[in-house]
């Protein structure tokens, strides 16, 4: 068989198998390339569903400051008024200038952290906008790989071309993957060596959780997966601080399977940022109202945080304050939903309340 180059008749012989065999080798690569984005197209649903999460944070957070300058405005007041009816130095002068003060502190942490969340989110933004310009590169390069492919195909099946002419098709192919492999990368990067290498951090996570819960190799490798799950949705400032939040639920609320951990520890850290406390004395609080009044995880979390949101923490102890009194409310015949009613109305039980708010 011949083929015409210019004036130049060259005979030729095509070896069909190795042809083929080659044709098979970038079938693979295309494939590989293919799973490399989507893997990385999962990387940007995640990315968003983390922004999403943050976003979230920081609306609860608004309500919050909202709650906490009132409070301010409304202590202000009072204590003016102390200051022309008591007199300067009186002890309800005294009394309301600390609590007012004390406000003013807890605002300012509060606005601190919306101001941290709102860096947060445009770091994430900025990174998301990064990865989708790579992205998009990445499926460019990909379609043109599959659309060569066809092309080298289509050209096996004319035994009128020559050996020449395919390897200048497939030439142009080797250098397409390579690009293909930078733009991937490219594309992780953008995402940030803490999302998708944080081998480090997760084996220094379970090595922490197996010394400290006793577990086995295969609980502490399930409890480090679900630290990193939780940090990449948004919650704590690195794994090793997540999974320290896993070890203290586990410590903590001894009625909850490990199964659940996920969903209360990003409750846990939503309890932190409300009421400005450490997460071992919100657990406490937590593990007062489950034991003392038989309720889920849940509703704990859900009366802790909308009782701190309308005004049940002005003394910054409402977890520790719960975690102590709580069985004397029980005792007293109260149900969890009516102690923190009683407590947000203040009308009955005044020498009660005043202890715990």
């Amino acid at each position: 068989m011949s083929t015409e180059l210019g004036k130049l008749s060259i005979a030729i012989n095509i070896d069909d198998q190795d042809m083929q065999k080659s044709l098979a080798a970038i079938k693979r690569d295309v494939k590989a390339a293919s799973n490399q984005f989507k893997a990385s197209s999962a990387g940007v649903d995640k990315y968003n569903a983390s922004i999403d999460e943050l976003k979230r944070q920081q609306t609860s957070l608004e309500k919050v400051i909202a709650s906490q300058y009132t409070e301010t405005q409304k202590l202000e007041q009072a204590w003016n008024e102390a200051i022309k009816t008591k007199g300067k130095g009186s002890a309800e002068e005294k009394k309301l200038e600390a609590q007012y003060y004390k406000s003013v502190e807890a605002m300012r942490k509060s606005e601190a952290q919306y101001k941290k969340l709102g860096e947060q989110i445009q770091k994430k933004e900025a990174d998301l906008k990064q990865l989708n310009a790579e992205m998009k590169k990445q499926s460019t390069v990909s379609y043109k790989m599959g659309q060569a492919l066809e092309d080298v195909s289509k050209q096996m099946k004319d035994a009128g071309n020559s050996i020449s002419d395919l390897s200048q098709k497939i030439e142009p192919m080797s250098k397409a993957f390579s690009m293909a492999g930078t733009v991937i990368a490219g594309a992780f990067g953008a995402i940030g060596a803490a999302a998708f290498n944080a081998a480090k951090e997760v084996d220094d996570a379970q090595t922490m959780i197996q010394v400290r819960l006793g577990a086995t190799q295969e609980e502490a490798n399930k409890y480090a997966k679900q630290a990193q799950d939780i940090w990449a949705n948004g919650w704590g400032e690195s794994i090793d601080e997540v999974g320290d939040a896993i070890v203290k639920v586990s410590q903590n609320l001894k009625g909850i399977d490990p199964s659940e951990y996920n969903r209360v520890v990003e409750s846990a850290f939503t309890l932190t940022k409300v009421t400005g406390a450490d997460l071992n004395e919100s657990l406490r609080g937590i593990n007062g109202l489950m034991e003392n009044f038989g309720i889920t995880s849940d509703e704990a979390f859900d009366y802790m945080i909308r009782g701190a949101q309308r005004g049940l923490n002005k003394s910054m102890e409402l977890e520790d304050n719960v975690a102590e009194y709580s069985q004397l409310w029980n005792q007293a015949g109260f149900e969890a939903n009516e102690m923190f009613a009683v407590l947000e109305n203040g009308l009955i039980y005044k020498p009660l309340i005043s202890v715990m708010i």
